[in-house]
Formats: C-alpha cells, structure tokens, sequence
C-alpha cells in the first residue's frame, strides 16, 4: 500500500530560508524511499482554498513516510521549514 503525503503552501514568508529546508529536505526523503511526484506553483484553486504551491511525495509505507519525518536529520532542518512558509500537509493511503 502506498501513502501520499501532500503538502499545500499557502505563502512562503521567508524565500531563502525555505529554499535552504527544501534544497535539505529532499536528500533525506530520497533516502528513506520518498519520491517526489510533483512540486508545483502553476495551479488553479477554488476560491476558498489559498494555495501557491502543491508537492506530492510518494512513499512505499506509512512506516517509511515515518522514519522519514521522525529521523534526527530531518528534525534538524524542522526550525528552517517553520518560519519560513504557512503550509497544511494530508497523508493519503492508497
């Protein structure tokens, strides 16, 4: 069973601490099975909904979507993702 985490980006308050998390961010979601399906800033959004920016990554398990986002190295670069963008994630079970 795969599991999609989606992360939607209502603003980016500070560019260059957030492009310093995801230039981060992603090595270490490549390393625990992560694949990245889509990071984009070209969409349309209902009206109620205030996005600029949807990523998709695609693990193999809940497991590894966990490991993932529990290990040391990436709560390390935590600090840079949480002053730097107004986001909401869901995780999706397939």
């Amino acid at each position: 069973m795969s599991v999609f985490f989606v992360i939607s980006t209502s603003e980016i308050v500070d560019q260059q601490r957030y492009d310093e998390y995801t230039r981060l961010a992603r090595p270490i979601v490549e390393r625990h099975g992560g694949e990245y399906l889509i990071q984009s800033d070209k969409l349309i959004a209902s009206k109620d909904w205030q996005t600029k920016k949807i990523v998709i990554i695609k693990f193999a398990s809940k497991e590894q979507l966990d490991q993932c986002f529990q290990s040391e190295e990436y709560r390390e670069i935590i600090p840079l993702r949480e002053g730097s963008i107004v986001s909401r994630f869901v995780m999706v079970e397939s």
